[in-house]
């Protein structure tokens, strides 16, 4: 394609913008190679570039890399379903679940992440560590204590009841 047939497309000469999620189409069946590709854009240019400010995409892709490590950790529970005693299996989770919670704590802080929206992902996928903890750190005490009754976790619903005010963590 010459320079006239980019021009008349609207890309400037040398400045073709291809946005992140159109690339995102091309892992649809390939989650792994998803949340590589995802955790390499984020790794090398979070924090030098505002993705949404030079318009390289409209959403939010530590968001999609939380869903990603989310939607691996779901997965690993129905192949446990199938294969009790994996060891390897148990591994990949633990480290699923690690990552879950390095990717909090180094993003929580600097608003990269949507905590509400955080926990509505963590909700989807059934990660109930992460829905107790974001449910402490919104101070949701009403939602926590609706997710220990459905839960059956009679120990923390009394706690709960004697502290009403106090959330722990």
């Amino acid at each position: 394609m010459g320079n006239k047939d980019k021009s008349k497309l609207g890309y400037s000469v040398g400045q073709q913008v291809v946005k992140i999620e159109e690339l995102l189409q091309i892992f649809v069946d390939h989650p792994d190679h998803l949340r590589r590709f995802l955790e390499f854009i984020i790794q090398t240019f979070g924090e030098k570039v505002d993705f949404k400010q030079k318009q390289l995409t409209e959403i939010n892709l530590h968001h999609r890399l939380l869903e990603c490590y989310l939607y691996k950790n779901q997965s690993l529970d129905t192949e446990r379903q199938d294969v009790i005693n994996s060891a390897k299996l148990i591994e990949e989770k633990d480290e699923i679940k690690k990552r879950i919670t390095e990717f909090l704590k180094k993003n929580d802080s600097n608003n990269k992440i949507d905590k509400n929206y955080v926990l509505f992902l963590f909700q989807i996928y059934q990660y109930n560590e992460g829905v107790k903890d974001c449910c402490k750190s919104l101070n949701l005490r009403q939602e926590l204590l609706t997710f220990y009754i459905h839960h059956n976790e009679t120990n923390e619903v009394f706690e709960w009841c004697r502290n009403p005010g106090i959330i722990r963590s």
